[in-house]
């Protein structure tokens, strides 16, 4: 397996770099598009292994139009709409008429209401269908459509998407070859049998250029930390909502550690 990936990443990875820096914004938009809806496929199949069939063509077009709406200010800019000078007495109205990424979603829950209503499936099958289908769209779709806008702001819009996919390439390798060497532990043995948490913490400390035993010292008594502060009896020193451990900079820890392990593909237990 180990020699697949490498020669997937010496194929791929000019690619991709030759893509980002010399192709245009439409071009990275069509490359991302098609990537992502092969993302969206996969996490439709990984449902429906459980038992959970999503609403794949209306969430794949949602994620279309989402990827349509980032596109679009690489094109329209202030003074300009698509190559053509606007007055400046129209700009306030061009911009009060072009649609945001943010009515994606309220398309989408359009669309599930109405697919819910003429398909008639008992509750039981409505309930979890929308939820894969809203988990799709914004944990996978919503995600890579920022790379087009990432890649469309201005001079160094390319430069800044290729920073973003190093980190997480060298993240992704970090934690397959220390999950290998001395992954112990499953992150999520349901899901993916093989992730550990050495691996997630190898690509943490990979990204953030901190050693694994340093980081490990680090994060140990964080997250015993937390998970008590959340359970504390007394009003005044537990979290006031989700929000209020959301603004908590400890709680940063335990989200970059979840989020790297999902997000960078943590490595393999040692077979």
């Amino acid at each position: 397996m180990t020699w697949k990936r490498v020669a997937t990443a010496v194929v791929l990875i000019p690619f991709v770099v030759g893509l980002v820096l010399w192709g245009s914004t439409l071009v990275v938009a069509v490359a991302t598009g098609v990537f992502m809806v092969l993302a969206l496929l996969e996490y439709f199949a990984l449902g429906e292994a459980i038992g959970w069939r999503g609403h794949r063509v209306w969430t794949c077009v949602c994620a279309l139009a989402l990827l349509f709406l980032q596109w679009l200010p690489s094109v329209v800019r202030p003074g300009d709409f698509g190559g053509f000078s606007v007055p400046a007495g129209l700009q306030w109205l061009v911009y009060r008429i072009l649609p945001r990424p943010e009515e994606a979603f309220f398309l989408f829950v359009l669309g599930v209401g109405v697919i819910a209503l003429f398909t008639r499936r008992p509750l039981v099958e409505t309930l979890p269908a929308a939820g894969i289908s809203a988990g799709a769209l914004l944990f996978v779709a919503f995600p890579l459509t920022y790379a087009v806008r990432l890649h469309g702001w201005g001079e160094y819009g390319p430069w800044l998407l290729l920073f973003a996919l190093v980190i997480t390439w060298a993240g992704d390798t970090a934690a397959y070859f220390a999950g290998r060497a001395f992954g112990r532990h499953p992150l999520a043995p349901h899901l993916s049998p093989k992730k550990t948490w050495e691996g997630s913490l190898a690509s943490v400390a990979a990204v953030r250029q901190t050693e694994p035993k340093q980081l490990t010292r680090l994060v140990r008594g964080e997250l015993d930390w937390i998970a008590m502060r959340c359970l504390e009896k007394d009003r005044a020193r537990r979290y006031d909502s989700a929000g209020g451990l959301a603004r908590d900079p400890a709680s940063g820890v335990l989200l970059t550690v979840c989020a790297n392990g999902v997000a960078l593909a943590p490595g393999r237990a040692a077979s």
